[in-house]
């Protein structure tokens, strides 16, 4: 498997079911022109994710990270106050959960 950068920055874990679950949320019930995260506020490098999705499919592809290309910003953690102040909005799935049942799917439906 390969990576781009050293892998030190960080990534919002997002996944699909919880962020149209609530962009969908934040349509019905903020509808205005103001901006609102919807996301986890679950903060990772991009290095912790490669492995975790390894661990997780059971794969046993090797990690080589290339380190001439850029890092990328050195964090990104969502700030969600806002979404669940004004949306009620909180993710529900946890990362790990979320990239297992992913996964899961991926292996039966595409695998």
């Amino acid at each position: 498997m390969r990576g781009i950068g050293p892998s030190t920055s960080g990534a919002d874990p997002r996944r699909l079911p919880p962020w149209s679950r609530g962009l969908l949320e934040a349509a019905e019930k903020y509808p205005v022109p103001d901006p609102v995260n919807i996301g986890s506020d679950e903060e990772i490098a991009i290095k912790d994710l490669v492995k975790l999705i390894i661990e997780l499919s059971g794969s046993k592809a090797k990690i080589k990270f290339d380190t001439s290309k850029p890092n990328g910003q050195p964090r990104r953690k969502c700030d969600t106050r806002k979404a669940m102040k004004k949306v009620g909005f909180t993710p529900r799935i946890p990362l790990r959960k979320g990239l297992k049942r992913t996964i899961e799917w991926y292996k039966a439906n595409r695998g």
